[in-house]
């Protein structure tokens, strides 16, 4: 519910803003498929209009949510540095020997064959390629200004979004109904990797949702 709550109310927002930045004057909901073709042009106001529709409705549904079940989110979405620098240390070794194996990930993603389902098939390329137009246009002209905010709005914000929301929020929620962190955390990874659209490369993104 704080989801879907969060995603309207944020969808919504990005629209207006998008459209007041493009068009000078504040749009609708109408105007998105137009609107985001139209901010391919302008890299910057595409990657505020990404950050606003989809990284800002994960935090705020995940702090909503600890706000209706009066949980301390610092504590409940586990925000806090790790206590000890050595762990912090490990997890990094163990990210870097995972990558690698990314590589066999992918060769075991090729096995499945996606072509007996041709319209589901047809759908995943798709979004595929509207989602690699999409991050191309993003990036737009290289330089200092768009490499600053590539990492801002590409890499942190995605990824602390989605921190929060799946391993913080989820995870957590999870591990209270079934009462087995080993399950949570597969079952936030599958819905982790669902989530993603590139749905070809469901495996490796399984896989790396584990790993982390």
């Amino acid at each position: 519910v704080f989801f879907v709550g969060s995603v309207a109310l944020f969808g919504g927002l990005a629209v207006a803003i998008g459209s007041y930045l493009y068009y000078g004057e504040v749009g609708d909901a109408s105007q998105l498929s137009n609107l985001v073709n139209d901010l391919k042009t302008s890299p910057l106001s595409l990657k505020l209009f990404v950050f606003v529709s989809s990284s800002l409705p994960l935090i705020a549904a995940a702090l909503l949510a600890c706000i209706f079940i009066k949980a301390t989110p610092k504590h409940y979405l586990s925000l806090s540095w790790p206590k000890n620098g050595k762990w912090f240390l490990i997890a990094m070794l163990f990210v870097f020997v995972c990558v690698p194996l990314m590589g066999l990930m992918l060769d075991i993603n090729k096995l499945i064959d996606f072509s007996q389902w041709p319209n589901f098939y047809e759908w995943l390329q798709v979004q595929e390629s509207a989602n690699n137009g999409m991050y191309e246009a993003m990036i737009g002209e290289q330089g200092v200004m768009s490499l600053f905010t590539s990492i801002l709005f590409m890499a942190l914000a995605p990824a602390l979004a989605e921190e929060i929301f799946f391993r913080g929020f989820l995870m957590t929620a999870f591990n209270g109904i079934f009462k087995n962190m080993h399950l949570s955390i597969v079952v936030t990874a599958i819905l982790f990797s669902l989530i993603q659209l590139q749905f070809t490369k469901f495996i490796p993104m399984f896989f790396l949702a584990v790993s982390f």
